[in-house]
Formats: structure tokens, C-alpha cells, sequence
């Protein structure tokens, strides 16, 4: 693949596969110029003719990352599929996978694509996790409902002397406050039940994967803080007709409390004073807590996503 010339097409060959998720060349192209370039990411695209009709990459995962363990995943356009075009990008990849010395591979597959899973059945995967997408439909939140239990919670709080500030603000009081961000967020993705171990960003890697991102909402980014120290997040990114939960996580001591409802409170009423229509969300299919959380607020399964791992030997 070759950036900006292939993004059109890409983005084509994405958006036909995640018609919820499109997703327009000049993404693709921004997103492109942002990777690391000390963080393996190898592009491949088949071509018919002179059109795109797959795309692929090999690379190292954005979490959980571990000496050895890449992460390969292969697109076919819906419309020229079982033609050999998805074989074909896979053979390649996987010789660019031996080539950086991979161990391990993990990719993902909705749990609709049953051709997806015989493709990956057949290549030596095995199922390892789920992960299930949530989505919520403003319309059905009553805007005075949220005002009073973020009132209420406010109350319940008072005496323990916590309290909820956007990352906007914490920027104005704190010159160091993407990096206590940062260690927040690492410490929540820690316990994260991902269904694999290993690694998260550096800090200098953070800077530009999230809070560089385009899509990175800093007024949508609230944390609670327990006198001076960052103890809970919940936080919404900007989507194509969609806010995107990106993370409600509290740090141990404070599990429990009712602080991760109070943040998604939050998250909930600044989506509804913005006009937005939908707020979505992954949770793993473990993770009983979150799970039962969102479906009390109203949030409903749209897809469950299969992951995958392969060992090599």
C-alpha cells in the first residue's frame, strides 16, 4: 500500500466491509502519517486490475504487546470475494509476519462472518476471546433523569471530598496533565480482562495515538480525582454520527463506590447536550461489571467480535 495514492481505495475496501463504520480516504490518509514509525505496521493491498479489492496489514498491537506477538488482519471487498484475493493477501502477510520474527498472531472476526471463521479455522487460529460492541440510542435518555442522578451522586460524594473535571480543565490547572493521563490510563488498561498480557504505549507513543488524535475529545474526558490524585475515567471520542466510549475505568481502592456510574453520567450528559444521536462501546464479554452497568443505562449488543490467536512454530 502506498500512502495517499491507495488511501481511497482502502478506505473504500473498509467501509464496504463496516458499512457502521465507514471511514473516508482523508482518514485514512491522516491516519497513515500518524503511525510510529519505531511501531511495525506493513500495509498490503490485492489488486485486480486497477482496482483495489483487499486490503491487509501486519503489525505490532496497539495493547498487550509482546516480543513476538503481531497482529494480521485481511479485507476483501463483499463483492469479489472466494475469488482468492483474501488467500492470496493472507500468504503474503504471514511471509512479512516470519520476516519481523512474529511468534504469536492475533486478529479478531465478527461473529457473523462464518466464512471468516473457516478462513481462520482453516489457518491454524483458535478462539481465545469476545469482545461485544454496545450501543445506546439517545432518544430513549431522558436529559432530566441524567441531571438528577449526576446530582445525586454528586451528594453522595460530597463528604469524601471526590469530584469529576473534564481533561480541558485539568490542562488549565496542571502543566502535567497529559502525562497524568497518561499513567491513569495505563494503570485502567492493566485490568482490562483483553485476553492477553503484555504491554501498553509508551508515553511518548500515547501522546501521539490518542491525545493527538483528531478524534480525541478533551471537554468528553472526565476524571475523577481524590484530592490531588487522578483515581477514575470516563471518556467519549468523536465518530462519523457517533460518540465513541473509549474508556469508564476506576482505580481498585475505589471499585464498587458507584464513581464509574457518576462518570458515565457524565459522558452521558454531554453527549445529549451535543445533539448526538448514538454513544457506542466495547466491552469484553467477561468484564461483568461494565456489562451490567451499560445495559442499565440502556445500551444494547450490535456485534460481538471473535478474537484470535495462532502460535507459530
Amino acid at each position: 500500500m502506498e500512502a495517499p495514492h491507495d488511501c481511497a481505495g482502502v478506505a473504500r475496501i473498509r467501509s464496504a466491509c463496516f458499512p457502521s463504520w465507514p471511514v473516508t480516504a482523508e482518514e485514512m490518509a491522516a491516519a497513515e502519517a500518524r503511525r510510529l514509525p519505531e511501531r511495525l505496521h506493513v500495509p498490503w493491498v490485492a489488486v485486480d486490475g486497477c482496482s483495489i479489492v483487499g486490503y491487509g496489514y501486519v503489525e505490532e498491537p496497539g495493547v498487550a504487546a509482546q516480543p513476538g506477538r503481531l497482529r494480521i488482519r485481511v479485507l476483501v471487498d463483499p463483492e469479489r470475494r472466494r475469488r482468492g484475493a483474501g488467500r492470496a493477501l493472507y500468504d503474503a502477510l504471514f511471509e512479512r509476519a516470519l520476516e519481523a520474527g512474529a511468534t504469536e498472531l492475533v486478529t479478531e472476526a465478527r461473529s457473523d462472518e462464518s466464512d471468516a471463521h473457516r478462513f481462520l479455522l482453516d489457518r491454524g487460529f483458535v478462539e481465545y476471546h469476545r469482545r461485544i460492541e454496545n450501543r445506546l440510542q439517545l432518544a430513549a435518555v431522558y436529559p432530566a433523569a441524567v441531571a438528577r442522578a449526576i446530582d445525586a451522586h454528586t451528594d453522595t460524594f460530597l463528604a469524601s471530598g471526590i469530584r469529576i473535571a473534564t481533561y480541558r480543565q485539568l490542562q488549565l490547572a496542571h502543566a502535567d496533565a497529559p502525562r497524568r493521563l497518561y499513567d491513569l490510563d495505563a494503570v485502567l488498561w492493566v485490568d482490562v480482562p483483553f485476553g492477553l498480557s503484555g504491554s501498553v504505549p509508551t508515553f511518548e507513543q500515547y501522546q501521539v495515538m490518542e491525545l493527538a488524535d483528531p478524534d480525541f475529545l478533551p471537554a468528553a474526558t472526565f476524571v475523577a480525582l481524590d484530592g490531588d490524585r487522578w483515581i477514575g475515567l470516563g471518556s467519549l471520542m468523536s465518530g462519523p454520527g457517533f460518540l465513541m466510549n473509549s474508556m469508564t475505568g476506576v482505580v481498585r481502592e475505589w471499585r464498587g463506590r458507584g464513581l464509574a456510574r457518576w462518570l458515565k453520567l457524565h459522558t452521558l450528559r454531554y453527549a445529549l447536550e451535543r445533539g448526538a444521536a448514538e454513544i457506542r462501546t466495547f466491552n469484553d464479554a467477561v468484564n461483568d461489571a461494565i456489562l451490567a452497568l451499560n445495559r442499565s443505562f440502556g445500551f444494547t449488543v450490535a456485534t460481538v467480535e471473535l478474537r484470535y490467536r495462532k502460535e507459530l512454530e
